[in-house]
């Protein structure tokens, strides 16, 4: 699912919703999902910075296929 809407306020309103209704759907217990809020401020949204301190680490892998891989611990 993709929400794509016209400024970074709205986009942060609409951030909790979407949320919302994905804990409310049924889901074994070890699944997990992929959420962003992609706009240049994302990090000053409370919801999405709750978000990610509560996540698991992140792991990101270089692009041109590099064996470097970085964690970042929430």
């Amino acid at each position: 699912m993709f929400f794509a809407l016209p400024t970074m306020a709205t986009g942060d309103a609409m951030f909790p919703r979407p949320m919302e209704w994905l804990d409310r759907l049924p889901a074994p217990e070890q699944a997990s999902r992929s959420v962003l809020l992609a706009h240049s401020e994302a990090a000053l949204s409370g919801t999405f910075a709750d978000l990610m301190r509560s996540s698991r680490p992140i792991a990101a892998v270089d692009v041109d296929g590099g064996a470097r891989v970085a964690a970042c611990e929430p």
